[in-house]
């Protein structure tokens, strides 16, 4: 996987990385798509999340394996103020985020990166945690709902 920067947007900012992954062919982390609006979510051979899509394709019934490996490693508090104070701007710390990032999804072997092109960039829209800490538990159960427009429900 070689990575290269995204030529800067408008004003010089950082804007990310471009890779050009060569294997696998087949990602290990994927999604599968069958009849009657049905969809799993594999990793490697195991089966980690089951989906079924609304009648109207307003979001979709979902039940989790419990068989889900991360491909990414714990992220300690240590390392995020590591990469914060040792980056002068917001741009240097998204693009030091980005390349550490890129590293883990190389080393990892469960991910979903597989061959082709990608492109990390800056610029997701952030989710203020401190604000829906105490949700987590609620909003991320085994079993539930979600609707494509954010909205969770249980049950």
């Amino acid at each position: 996987m070689l990575p290269s920067r995204l030529p800067a947007s408008v004003g010089g900012r950082w804007a990310g990385l471009v890779l050009d992954v060569e294997v696998p062919v087949r990602p290990r982390l994927r999604v599968e798509v069958a009849g009657g609006r049905r969809l799993l979510v594999r990793q490697d051979d195991r089966v980690v999340l089951l989906g079924r899509q609304r009648a109207m394709h307003r979001g979709v019934y979902y039940a989790r394996t419990g068989r889900y490996r991360s491909p990414i490693p714990p992220i300690t508090a240590a390392q995020a103020r590591h990469l914060r104070a040792s980056s002068e701007d917001e741009d240097a710390w998204a693009a030091r985020w980005t390349h550490q990032f890129t590293g883990w999804l190389q080393a990892g072997v469960d991910g979903p990166l597989h061959a082709g092109r990608w492109v990390l960039a800056w610029g997701m829209p952030r989710w203020a945690v401190t604000t829906h800490w105490q949700r987590l538990h609620v909003v991320d159960p085994d079993q539930g709902h979600i609707t494509w427009f954010g909205l969770r429900r249980s049950g």
